[in-house]
């Protein structure tokens, strides 16, 4: 049997062989599977015409025949049973080759032994046999195998036509040309044709499947090394350029920004490896919360991060999803300091909720799907708003208006906005209540 690996061109891929390997085997019994119905089908198509000859034209040439016919369609339960059950073995495409390619050979005996040889060496019906036998054989997805098929096919009629054609008169061969030697060595080698014919055809279904297989395998090493940087809902999105989603929309968001207070102090103070383990923890509690809560998330800001409710695979409730995965993130975030025994971390998280465009921008070497608008400015102007408050998490108006009272949160007050002209309302759902406090603690 080849070997899948030789039709995989990268290093990265090699790991795949033995899987596609037994993917490939699933496809041959499949195959065979379709040969033993095809097998039945011809079968079945003959069976009146045998009981016809038994009755009208020759009783016990309609019996072997019969015969014949039930041996064959035993033979094909038979491949049936064996590929339902996982019993077929590889070797068994070799034997059945030989018997298949010979069953036609027993028919033309048969007509030589009951009509004679000027009946069975010109029959149209014994040649379609033997071309139905061979191009069948391509269905195993073994190339070789149709050769083989073709070979003994032209051997076997070929050997029984020059066997008999001496017992003809010279008289009939002088008027039949299609029984002289020339003639019947023609129709031989046509068989070895159509073996050849069928063996390119099974090369041309291996290389298709083979390449369809490796095709599949690099969009799923595609979409895992995809994953790695972004979530499978924006991978999906990449990877789908033609859907409205990916080409660009208007759609009602949550926005959150999430950023470390005094990072940049922290890590002067810190070696490397420090900085680069906590970040990392830090962006793993926040992606996890996120996630966990529907959202993605859409970019890493050195020690902040932007991400998105509600896009590309819309939510109903992002609000109260993003207002959650912030809480998420602020409890886990202590027991992240405790874990690397860090001095104590402050972040800041802003949210807010209303109408944006998503899709995909960038050029053809490299794109990103984001969120654009005033949506998200504000939202991260209302997270650089958490140190004057002195807060952690901060909501808009916009996004406390669609929590529905989910979360006890407090309006902390207004407060001038760059790009805006009326100030915003701001609202905090922190555990504790923040300094600055305008109103009291209220059910949202």
């Amino acid at each position: 049997m080849p070997e899948i690996n030789q039709t995989i061109p990268s290093p990265e891929l090699a790991g795949t062989a033995p899987l596609l390997q037994r993917v490939f085997d699933a496809r041959r019994s499949q195959g065979t599977m379709k040969i033993a119905r095809a097998i039945m089908v011809v079968v079945l198509t003959s069976i009146p015409f045998s009981v016809y000859n038994w009755i009208t034209v020759d009783t016990l040439m309609g019996i072997w025949f019969l015969l014949l016919e039930v041996a064959v369609l035993i033979y094909a339960s038979t491949l049936l049973f064996l590929c339902r059950t996982n019993r077929y073995r590889p070797w068994f495409d070799v034997l059945c080759t030989c018997i298949e390619a010979s069953v036609p050979t027993i028919v033309v005996f048969i007509d030589l032994t009951r009509v004679g040889p000027a009946y069975a060496l010109t029959s149209g019906a014994s040649i379609g046999l033997y071309n139905v036998a061979i191009y069948i054989s391509a269905l195993r997805l073994r190339p070789k195998l149709s050769l083989v098929a073709g070979a003994i096919a032209a051997a076997e009629f070929l050997t029984l036509a020059l066997l008999t054609q001496h017992t003809l008169p010279v008289e009939t061969v002088a008027q039949l040309l299609s029984l002289s030697t020339a003639n019947l060595v023609q129709r031989a080698v046509y068989l070895l044709v159509s073996g050849i014919c069928a063996f390119w055809l099974g090369r041309s279904l291996h290389s298709l499947i083979s390449d369809l297989f490796d095709t599949a395998l690099r969009e799923m090493r595609a979409i895992a090394i995809l994953g790695r940087h972004v979530t499978r809902q924006v991978a999906d999105v990449l990877l789908q350029k033609e859907s409205k989603t990916a080409t660009g929309e208007r759609r009602e968001i949550t926005v959150l920004f999430c950023d470390i207070r005094d990072f940049t102090s922290f890590a002067e103070r810190q070696d490397p490896a420090t900085v680069v383990r906590m970040l990392n923890e830090y962006y793993s509690v926040c992606s996890i919360a996120i996630g966990d809560n529907g959202g993605v998330v859409n970019k890493f800001l050195g020690d902040g991060l932007l991400a998105i409710f509600g896009a590309p695979e819309p939510q109903n409730d992002h609000a109260k999803q993003a207002a959650q995965a912030a809480l998420h993130i602020e409890a886990k975030l202590e027991a992240l300091r405790i874990s690397l025994s860090l001095p104590k971390l402050n972040i800041g998280i802003g949210i807010h909720s209303g109408e944006a465009i998503v899709g995909i921008v960038g050029s053809e070497e490299r794109s990103e799907y984001t969120a654009i608008g005033d949506t998200v400015n504000l939202a991260s102007r209302i997270e650089g708003l958490n140190k004057q408050f002195g807060t952690r998490i901060l909501l808009s108006s916009e996004t406390h208006s669609r929590l529905n009272g989910a979360f006890p949160a407090q309006c902390v007050g207004t407060a001038p906005v760059k790009g805006r002209s009326e100030q915003v309302e701001l609202w905090s759902i922190a555990a504790t209540p923040p300094v600055h406090c305008t109103r009291d603690m209220r059910q949202i």
